[in-house]
């Protein structure tokens, strides 16, 4: 068996005054955009100079997306239940 030689321990490279390393660094406290209202939302937008109307169009558009595809399960649903009906009748016409 090959022996192995102890030539040092590791030593990681000095660093320069200033430098931290990933892991002493400490992630900065902010409140997170998930834990804001929707009325403080607005607020900051306005705050900003900007219009925070587009928020209550999102609303509005997520509502309305909301009642198509609504609608559209319902029609899905009558157009299955039709398909059946006539894969039905196709077997007692033509007897298979």
């Amino acid at each position: 068996m090959t022996q192995l030689k102890k030539i040092g321990t590791f030593k990681p490279p000095a660093r320069e005054k200033g430098v931290m390393l990933a892991m002493e660094r400490k992630e900065l406290e902010r409140p997170a955009i998930e834990n804001l209202s929707v009325d403080r939302i607005k607020e900051l937008i306005r705050g900003l100079g900007g219009d925070p109307s587009f928020i209550d169009k999102l609303e509005e558009r997520i509502k309305q997306i909301d009642m198509e595809i609504s609608e559209l399960e319902t029609r899905i649903s009558q157009l299955r239940i039709q398909r059946n009906e006539l894969i039905e009748l196709r077997k007692r016409l033509l007897g298979i």
